[in-house]
């Protein structure tokens, strides 16, 4: 028996919806929808949800593109009205969903063939009360040449683990129960960003969450579009966390904790000094000082501010001297 199929007697074959929003990306698109052609669990529906914005340069070459796939009954196309962001489309995705389980992909990553045959089988055995599977992914960085397999880590993705930070990754390694998504409130479409942990976290508040080690994804991170480059927005993002999760934070002193650091680094790195010190001492009132605490309490006055920025240019220097080295050789 092939282990991408789920064993008799755990549930049969389930119907797996996968949901794949797409936003200016028409060119990148065949890769991700091959990878779903390719995979070994036949059971599935794909839902291209379009974002752009009618009449715009972008819907039309998509328009373009689906046509390519016009003779393949299980690839459904839903356009929306209106550009409304990622979440909107995987909301969209998931009520459109006819699936018992729906997995989630990237317009720009692809998936190892038996990505959705493991996960299903995963989650058979765990039981219904785990709501979520995801595995490892492989980080591929084009801008730096740099490719890394990430393994996913068994037991770090509780409640406690998820409100300290992200252990899980993108969303294009889960797969859920419908019925989880529904139950938690679907994607949270007022948030600008950090809505893929956000949503991790409400699921792990009611229900089990489980890992497959293997790097089965492969992720394609874009530097420029990183939120981590443009301070503003993570700040607001950390904030917003903070906000929504008071009480749960409160319960895990360790999470909020490293979740005021994390608004610290993101504070000096946008300048606010002031801002950046008072919650670092907010960190340090919860617990004992940590090397990295204080490094980062010296770095917040004017003199530490200035060497931090200074270390920051001769970083980006030496990473365009390294650039610029590749390109000549």
């Amino acid at each position: 028996m092939s282990t991408t199929n789920p064993r008799p007697g755990t549930g049969g074959r389930p119907l797996v919806s996968v949901v794949l929003p797409t936003y200016k990306r028409s060119e990148l698109l065949a890769r991700s929808i091959d990878s779903v052609l390719k995979q070994t669990y036949s059971k599935w529906e794909l839902l291209i949800v379009d974002d752009n914005d009618p009449g715009s340069s972008y819907r039309e070459s998509t328009e373009r593109f689906m046509k390519r796939y016009a003779g393949e009954p299980r690839i459904r196309y839903l356009r929306h009205d209106r550009n409304r962001g990622g979440s909107a489309a995987r909301n969209t995705g998931i009520r459109e969903a006819r699936g018992e389980l729906v997995a989630f992909l990237d317009d720009d990553d692809e998936w190892h063939p038996e990505k959705l045959g493991l996960q299903v089988q995963a989650l058979q055995e765990a039981g219904p009360q785990t709501a979520l599977v995801y595995t490892g992914f492989t980080m591929v960085v084009p801008e730096k040449n740099e490719v890394r397999d990430l393994l996913a880590s068994h037991g770090r993705h509780d409640l406690p683990s998820l409100l300290e930070r992200n252990t899980i990754g993108t969303t294009s390694t889960v797969m859920a129960r419908r019925s989880a998504l529904l139950d938690v409130g679907l994607f949270d479409e007022t948030l600008a960003s950090r809505q893929d942990i956000d949503l991790y976290v409400r699921i792990a508040r009611d229900y089990r969450i489980t890992a497959i080690s293997r790097p089965l994804v492969t992720w394609y991170r874009h530097d420029g579009e990183a939120i981590g480059k443009n301070p503003q927005a993570s700040i607001a993002a950390h904030q917003l966390f903070l906000a929504k999760y008071r009480e749960e934070l409160a319960a895990h002193p360790a999470a909020h904790r490293e979740r005021l650091f994390a608004l610290a680094q993101h504070l000096l790195a946008g300048g606010e000094i002031d801002r950046a010190r008072e919650r670092l001492n907010a960190a340090l009132r919860i617990g004992p000082p940590t090397p990295a605490l204080l490094f980062y309490k010296a770095l917040a006055t004017r003199p530490g501010h200035l060497c931090y920025l200074g270390g920051l240019r001769l970083k980006a220097l030496a990473r365009s001297l390294r650039v610029g080295r590749k390109r000549v050789s």
